[in-house]
């Protein structure tokens, strides 16, 4: 396992260590874990790369698929974005049916006594599309307890869309029909990360 091993190191003197590794890597059949902020270096030495964000792997494959990701956090690192420029547009809010409750696509009600009937998968891949370039979500859910959509999406996520879960941030309650836009930005925003 090798951490940083390019740090400090001349362009020239860190790509012969590239090719140091390789050659040990091919040469002993071993495998080398390498910690790195050097994208040249990991798309050099790399069979797969695995990128954490926030103590967890926000995204893991072959060099093409990391190339290709659309994963924000794994696009904001490869073509180096500042973090304020990221969070710039970071607030953006969308509500789902917020009067009528969503209840027009509801499973079949008899397994659900005494609890919220889920919507149907479509309605949550709906909002899981929108809301997958985001780099942190807040939902916000009418009701609490489990009645909450906002608990069932956040579920949903964990069990469907993992990566997209884990930039799940908070999980709110409002009364949806009596809160307005701004004050909807207002309660995502508490949660935010501010950047100075």
């Amino acid at each position: 396992m090798l951490d940083e091993p390019s740090a400090g190191l001349d362009p020239i003197v860190a790509a012969e260590l590239d090719e140091l590794i390789l050659l040990l890597k091919q040469t002993l059949q071993m495998t080398v874990i390498v910690v790195t902020h050097e994208l040249l270096s990991a798309f050099r030495i790399a069979d797969r790369i695995a990128m954490l964000y926030q103590g967890s792997f926000s995204s893991i494959g072959t060099k093409d698929q990391i190339k290709a990701s659309q994963n924000p956090r794994v696009r904001q690192f490869l073509d180096r974005i500042p973090e304020g420029i990221a969070k710039s547009s970071a607030v953006a809010t969308h509500s789902y049916d917020p009067f009528n409750f969503h209840h027009l696509i509801h499973r079949t009600e008899a397994h659900y006594r005494g609890e919220r009937v889920p919507e149907e998968d479509s309605f949550y891949e709906e909002i899981t599309k929108d809301i997958t370039p985001a780099n942190e979500i807040v939902l916000i859910g009418h009701a609490t307890g489990k009645s909450n959509a906002a608990d069932f999406l956040k579920e949903y996520l964990k069990t469907h869309h993992p990566d997209i879960s884990r930039r799940v941030i908070a999980t709110e309650s409002a009364d949806l029909s009596a809160v307005t836009e701004p004050e909807i930005e207002a309660l995502a925003k508490r949660h935010m990360i501010a950047v100075v």
